[in-house]
């Protein structure tokens, strides 16, 4: 069975962890893209990062 978490901060938690290194290397993004997640952090949800 799978269970889904569509509570809005985890989603934007979850869609940060994902994509966090691409807006930082991407030669393509404007400089303010690359600050989209900033302030968006596992810590601010109280859960460690899962690598």
């Amino acid at each position: 069975m799978i269970l889904w978490n569509l509570n809005v901060d985890n989603l934007l938690v979850e869609g940060c962890n994902l994509t966090r290194n691409s807006l930082q290397v991407k030669s393509v993004l404007n400089e303010s893209d690359r600050h989209l997640c900033d302030g968006i952090s596992d810590r601010e949800k109280g859960r460690s990062p899962e690598y």
